[in-house]
């Protein structure tokens, strides 16, 4: 469930993120298959998972939220009276809705450090 609590310290991991000057390892040009691989992948980078540690969540709880605000903030686009999508839920749309600026704010990464070694 997002809440304000986690927005706030998922803002900060995302602002400690942010700073990192590449992230190489952290994407992939294969699609995660689940939660369980997301979080190992992220595990397996340890300026990343420090930076998400040290914002006061754990890397589960990073990747949980990162994929509720997605599907949430998708489903704020869906016409009124469309069924959510999987995953979405009435509480979770609404708290996008009432804090839009906050989720517009949230620091963004450089990017993976990838795209030099392609």
């Amino acid at each position: 469930m997002l809440t304000e609590g986690a927005l706030a310290k998922y803002t900060l991991a995302a602002g400690n993120l942010s700073k990192l000057s590449k992230i190489p390892g952290l994407c992939a040009d294969d699609d995660v298959e689940s939660l369980a691989a997301m979080v190992k992948r992220v595990d397996g980078v340890a300026a990343a998972r420090s930076a998400i540690v040290s914002a006061g969540m754990t890397t589960r709880e990073f990747v949980v939220f990162t994929v509720a605000m997605f599907t949430n903030g998708f489903a704020t686009l869906a016409p009124p009276g469309s069924p959510f999508p999987d995953g979405a839920s009435k509480a979770n749309v609404e708290f996008f809705r009432a804090h839009l600026a906050a989720f517009q704010a949230i620091p963004k990464s450089k990017d993976c450090g990838d795209e030099d070694e392609r």
